[in-house]
C-alpha cells in the first residue's frame, strides 16, 4: 500500500442503509466536511444490499458483510482510508481482512478519545442489545472502564423525524449515566446521533463523543503516518 502523504485525502463513509436519500447523504457529508481538513474529500457510498438500520446482531452481520464486499470492490479507485457508517463498527474485522487501507471503526475510535479523556465512560444510544454492546466493550479490554449503557428508547430511523424530542430523550439518559452510574465521559453508538454531542456538552460540562468525528479524525492522523491495520491480526482470506 502507498501511504498518503500529501495535503489530500479521500475518505470513503461506507452507508449500509441501503434507503438513505440522496438529501439525507448530503446532510452528512456536509456535516463531516465541517470539521475535516481542508483538502479531505468525502465521497458518502451508499449500499445497495442489506438491512436498513442496524438493531441487532442479524442486521450487523448482514451489513458487515455488505460493506467488507464494497471495500474490497472500490479500493482501487483512490481511496485513502474508509469508515462503516455505523456507531457498533459493523464490517470493521472483515473490511479490514480484505484490504491494507486503512478501515476506522466509529466505536474503536470513539473509545480510543474517550480513554484519554476521563475514567468511566457510558455508552449513549437510540436502541441498543445491551449484551451485544457489553461484549464489545469487553472484547476490545474496556469492561472495567464501562460505567453503563443506556438507550432512549427511538428506532434509528426515527432518530431525526423530531430532534428536539430526541434530543430531550438523549440529554434525560445523559444525566442518568453521569449522575447515576458514575460516567465522566459519555460516547454515543449511533451516528445518527450525529452533531448532537457538542450542544450536550455545553451544558453538561462532560466530554461526549461524537463516533462520525472520531472516525473522521482518526482517519485523518492515521493514514499520514503511514500506519494502517496489521494485517498480523486481520490477514488477507486464503484464495479459494
Amino acid at each position: 500500500m502507498e501511504h498518503f502523504r500529501g495535503p489530500e485525502m479521500k475518505i470513503g463513509v461506507i452507508v449500509p442503509n441501503r434507503r438513505m436519500t440522496e438529501r439525507q447523504l448530503a446532510e452528512r457529508r456536509k456535516f463531516l466536511l465541517k470539521y475535516a481538513q481542508k483538502d479531505t474529500e468525502v465521497v458518502m457510498i451508499r449500499l445497495d444490499e442489506g438491512p436498513i438500520s442496524i438493531e441487532s446482531s442479524i442486521e450487523h452481520e448482514q451489513a458487515g458483510y455488505s460493506i467488507a464486499k464494497k471495500v474490497h470492490e472500490i479500493e482501487s479507485m483512490g481511496y485513502h482510508a474508509f469508515i462503516p457508517w455505523c456507531g457498533e463498527d459493523a464490517g470493521l474485522v472483515s473490511a479490514r481482512e480484505v484490504t491494507r487501507i486503512p478501515v476506522i471503526g466509529p466505536f474503536q475510535s470513539s473509545c480510543s478519545i474517550g480513554l484519554t479523556l476521563g475514567h468511566k465512560f457510558s455508552i449513549i444510544a437510540p436502541m441498543v442489545q445491551r449484551v451485544f454492546m457489553e461484549r464489545k466493550v469487553w472484547e476490545l479490554g474496556l469492561g472495567p472502564r464501562l460505567a453503563s449503557i443506556r438507550a432512549f428508547g427511538i428506532p434509528v430511523v426515527e432518530v431525526r423525524k423530531d430532534l428536539k424530542k430526541t434530543t430531550l430523550l438523549l440529554e434525560r439518559e445523559c444525566r442518568k449515566a453521569i449522575e447515576k452510574d458514575g460516567a465522566d465521559v459519555l460516547l454515543f453508538s449511533c451516528m445518527a446521533l450525529f452533531g448532537l454531542a457538542a450542544p450536550l456538552m455545553k451544558k453538561l460540562k462532560v466530554p461526549i463523543i461524537d463516533p462520525a468525528l472520531a472516525s473522521l479524525k482518526m482517519a485523518e492522523m492515521v493514514n499520514p503516518l503511514g500506519l494502517t491495520h496489521s494485517k498480523s491480526s486481520y490477514p488477507f482470506p486464503p484464495k479459494s
